[in-house]
């Protein structure tokens, strides 16, 4: 006889999980950095004066203008890891979703 063997469907999920575990907490320590770098750009900003356009900003001082550049694109990077962060818990959640209330042969869910 064979000993009883866990369905690989339950091991796909446990690596989906882990997987997703892992990559949660480097993309909670990538934000950290990146909003902690946007914050120091700014921190270390002296006065300064803007103009605002329809298709720029224009500053008096090119540092504090590159400063901005950098925040904008740095904080769009946050926004995408968040985005990609939600789809990939969003997935976990339908395959748990399914695992535990997809079951129609009487089974429990462990």
């Amino acid at each position: 006889m064979e000993p009883n063997r866990k369905p690989v469907v339950d091991t796909n999920l446990l690596w989906a999980v882990a997987i997703l575990t892992i990559a949660s907490g480097l993309t909670a320590l990538a934000t950290a950095w990146i909003c902690e770098q946007v914050l120091a750009a700014f921190r270390d900003s002296h006065a300064f004066a803007a103009l605002m356009t329809k298709d720029a900003v224009i500053l008096d001082d090119k540092n504090t203008e590159s400063q901005l550049r950098m925040s904008t694109a740095a904080l769009k990077v946050v926004r995408d890891l968040a985005t990609c962060l939600a789809i990939g818990c969003a997935g976990v959640g339908v395959a748990l979703g399914v695992r535990v209330f997809g079951r129609s042969d009487g089974q429990d869910a462990s």
